[in-house]
């Protein structure tokens, strides 16, 4: 988060800052003031915005009664799916290849799917604890592809493959890091995290680099005008419009 976006947190406690998002502690109306980061500049949107555990619905209200999360796992789990898909069918992963000067290597499509997975986390992780459920269907789903995938390259030892799927999670855990300090911090600090993760320190001309943060900031500034129910409960979800990556 930039300096300027720190300064826009109010000195009272009814405000609570969670992940990316100021959240109002009095739940006045389900309204959400959410910090949006564009590429120079950090803002709250206040917004009409229903989060799972203030939902009125007959269901929802029993549900939390007893304990449990508003949605029950199996649907979380249904709708992890679709989002995943998003990141991966919904994704033209050669256009990233080309316009991003990146290899063709089952690496390289890890690295990009990757890159939506962790958007797709920030969008999560907004909603509490049906959010940190979310997050972990939707990782679970990727490794789950992540293993097929290898299977399917029958020429490399099993061994070989199970120290390649070790390699990418102990990769995947510092990219967590280094895309969530960038994103909160500035664009310089996530266009490093991307040299770092997405260019694995190869030489890379910068117009790359700024080409993929606006595409970063965009995306995840759309995420989060997509409703509660539509991204927790449908999952079918399409990226923003953004040249030359989407038309």
């Amino acid at each position: 988060m930039t300096s300027n976006a720190m300064n826009l947190r109010p000195n009272n406690e009814k405000y609570l800052l969670n992940g990316n998002q100021l959240v109002l502690n009095e739940r006045s109306g389900g309204r959400h003031a959410r910090l949006v980061c564009t590429s120079n500049t950090c803002y709250t949107n206040v917004e009409n915005y229903t989060p799972f555990d203030t939902m009125d619905g007959l269901i929802y209200k029993v549900r939390r009664y007893f304990g449990y999360s508003s949605v029950p796992k199996y649907r979380l789990r249904n709708t992890s799916v679709y989002l995943y898909e998003s990141a991966t069918d919904g994704v033209d992963i050669e256009k990233f290849f080309v316009h991003l000067n990146l290899p063709d290597t089952y690496l390289s499509w890890f690295l990009v799917t990757e890159l939506h997975v962790w958007m797709l986390m920030i969008r999560s992780m907004v909603e509490g604890k049906e959010g940190r459920l979310m997050r972990n269907e939707i990782t679970a789903r990727m490794w789950e592809d992540c293993e097929t995938r290898l299977k399917l390259m029958t020429h490399m030892p099993q061994s070989v493959r199970r120290k390649g799927l070790e390699d990418l999670l102990q990769q995947f855990r510092a990219s967590l890091i280094a895309y969530d300090e960038g994103f909160l911090t500035d664009d310089k600090t996530l266009a490093a995290a991307l040299w770092r993760t997405l260019f694995t320190y190869e030489s890379v001309d910068p117009k790359y680099l700024e080409l993929i943060v606006q595409y970063i900031r965009t995306q995840v500034e759309h995420l989060h005008t997509i409703g509660t129910e539509k991204f927790f409960l449908d999952g079918k979800i399409t990226w923003k419009p953004f040249p030359p990556f989407y038309p």
